[in-house]
């Protein structure tokens, strides 16, 4: 969707055929000259803005400046927001209630449509934001451990999927402190992963996106999670939702129906483990209890990066956390590492474990 000063102007400093008034013409009948004087003040500043753009942009469309530059472009428009007058676009009626509700509960752990433009350079259109699914008590009982909520969008400001590649792209292969964000960034500026990379043709890569959703994320993994393979990994995620998460309260049918899923197919599932260890990973990703509580690899990329470039604070710096999606050779896939060499991604089979391998606490209901 374009933005009215896109609409007047153009993009990437493609110029529109415009009618130039006359400084001498007359205001038209009913219209006060003061008026007309201040509207053309406003076209004066913003047609100055855009040739401030169209020297960052030099030509380019926006998809493809690096992010520095993409940031001055962002920045440059914001200006040009304000030189027209326009109004802000915010979230309306419930939602918006749900977010000041949310933002004042959270604090600094609140990312929402603003802090994604932050992160990524693009605008996320207020109609499309989720209601939160939250309670109060469930806000609160995050924030006491030491969780974060962050809205999670699918596509771009202007429609494509927000791939895990995608976001490396947007973000020039860089964060905003000038070091890597993938570690398999191949380094030429253009955000696009090394043609030597195991999963630069993986679907996890190039075709999942988040799911567009409001979610509850640890900052941390699981302190009980390192060093266990995939399985008694998510015995302790049962263990997490029913003595912290829902500590002395229901906990809500979903995660009930999950964690029965879950108890009556574990035996199963460990005998599988060792005489078809690919069986057992499939078995794994598709329980219930994987979808609700872990993140996929877009998602992972995608939390971490944005709380880096609003707070430049490195989650899962020196560790891993296993996610809920297997790649083509049926591995499942983790993420993590995220220092200044870039956020790894590898796999390894269900039976495996390490102590810097944890699991990472996500949910959006």
């Amino acid at each position: 969707m374009k933005n009215s000063y896109e609409a007047i102007f153009g993009l990437g400093g493609k110029k529109k055929d415009e009618e130039k008034k006359s400084s001498e013409s007359k205001p038209v009948s009913g219209e006060n000259p003061i008026e007309q004087e201040q509207s053309s003040s406003e076209l004066e500043n913003a047609t100055s803005i855009k040739k401030e753009i169209s020297e960052i942009t030099q030509g380019r469309n926006l998809e493809d400046l690096a992010s520095e530059d993409l940031q001055k472009v962002l920045a440059k428009y914001k200006e040009m927001e304000i030189a027209l007058g326009l109004p802000e676009a915010e979230p309306k009626g419930d939602v918006r209630e749900q977010m000041l509700r949310a933002k004042e509960i959270m604090g600094d752990d609140f990312f929402a449509h603003e802090e994604i433009e932050k992160a990524f350079g693009f605008k996320v259109n207020p109609e499309l934001i989720p209601e939160v699914p939250f309670s109060r008590e469930d806000l609160e009982r995050a924030r006491e451990l030491n969780q974060f909520l962050i809205l999670r969008v699918d596509k771009t400001g202007d429609g494509k999927p927000l791939t895990l590649a995608k976001m490396n792209e947007l973000l020039g292969g860089k964060t905003k402190d000038g070091s890597k964000a993938l570690y398999a960034d191949d380094e030429s500026g253009s955000g696009k992963i090394e043609d030597d990379s195991w999963y630069k043709d993986e679907d996890f890569a190039l075709k999942d996106v988040p799911k567009l959703s409001w979610a509850l994320v640890s900052k941390e993994v699981i302190s009980s999670s390192p060093d266990k393979n995939y399985l008694d990994q998510t015995s302790e995620i049962v263990d997490y939702l029913k003595n912290e998460v829902f500590k002395g309260k229901e906990i809500p049918v979903e995660f009930q129906s999950a964690i029965s899923e879950f108890e009556k197919s574990k035996d199963g599932i460990e005998k599988l483990m060792n005489e078809d260890w690919e069986k057992a990973a499939e078995k794994l990703e598709g329980l219930a209890i994987t979808k609700f509580t872990r993140q996929t690899p877009a998602e992972a990329i995608y939390d971490i990066f944005v709380y880096f470039q609003n707070k430049g604070e490195r989650l899962l710096e020196n560790m891993y956390t296993w996610t809920s999606r297997r790649s083509s050779d049926g591995e499942l896939v983790l993420v993590g590492r995220f220092d200044s060499g870039g956020a790894g991604v590898y796999g390894d089979g269900p039976g495996g474990s390490d102590a810097y391998l944890g699991v990472s606490f996500s949910r959006s209901l």
